[in-house]
């Protein structure tokens, strides 16, 4: 993959990691979710600037984490620490946060040390948040899953295109998601419905029984559907964001 430095279009975009902590401790649970689509301009090996989506998720015990799509793949892009000024989830007050990125991608697995600090006002990035803005009031996360050209898309003319997308599964048995759109700029909710595990989301046997009740199509938008899948967590060939690998 080339290697990019990236030139953000709004500071939210830097997004972190968790720290080692220790095995007995609960992980982190996501607190708030952001995605701008062709939101991030980078710039290829031939200096040549290009757009690129970035996904960045708010954990509860001070950090965060930053994914990009770029060429056809989805990669961390930047880890750090977030000091908060107000509650993310409740964006009608002002919401200010100081984004510390530590670490920046270099190339492929390639990570170098960085110190940036950036100040961001959350309550002006509504449009981006997905989670818990863009969810029904009260939902929790079990788990987030998501990957570059994964979800397919039948157009009007009958061809084909494959959208990055994000899947967000909720602990009373529901699920929204949302696929990325680059030319248009935007995320559409792709599909919600329900679903059902047997096991849990960090285990590869278990299985996924999956209800769509809503889908998107071309020229349409989102409306009624149904369909029944079951899926094997372990082949779903998706990156499993939270809970955290």
């Amino acid at each position: 993959m080339k290697r990019i430095i990236s030139v953000f279009l709004f500071i939210v975009c830097f997004m972190g990691m968790i720290p080692a902590g220790h095995a007995e401790e609960a992980p982190p649970k996501v607190t708030a979710i952001y995605c701008a689509v062709q939101g991030q301009i980078v710039t290829n090996a031939e200096g040549e600037k290009e757009l690129a989506d970035t996904i960045i998720y708010l954990f509860d015990d001070g950090t965060y984490r930053q994914y990009f799509v770029h060429n056809g793949t989805m990669e961390i892009y930047s880890i750090g620490e977030v000091i908060k000024n107000g509650n993310p989830e409740d964006l009608s007050d002002p919401v200010i946060v100081t984004f510390h990125a530590q670490k920046m991608w270099k190339d492929q697995d390639e990570y170098m040390d960085v110190d940036m600090s950036y100040d961001v006002n959350l309550s002006e990035k509504g449009e981006f948040c997905l989670y818990p803005v863009g969810s029904e009031e009260g939902l929790v996360l079990d788990s987030v899953f998501m990957q570059a050209e994964k979800q397919k898309l039948v157009l009007k003319d009958g061809s084909e295109r494959y959208l990055s997308t994000i899947w967000l599964y909720y602990d009373n048995g529901s699920f929204q998601q949302y696929a990325l759109m680059p030319e248009a700029r935007e995320k559409l909710l792709f599909s919600t419905g329900d679903y059902v595990i047997n096991g849990d989301f960090a285990t590869p046997k278990s299985v996924l029984t999956l209800h769509r009740t809503q889908k998107y199509a071309d020229g349409i938008g989102l409306s009624e559907y149904d369909s029944l899948h079951d899926y094997s967590i372990g082949e779903l060939g998706f990156i499993r964001v939270y809970p955290l690998t």
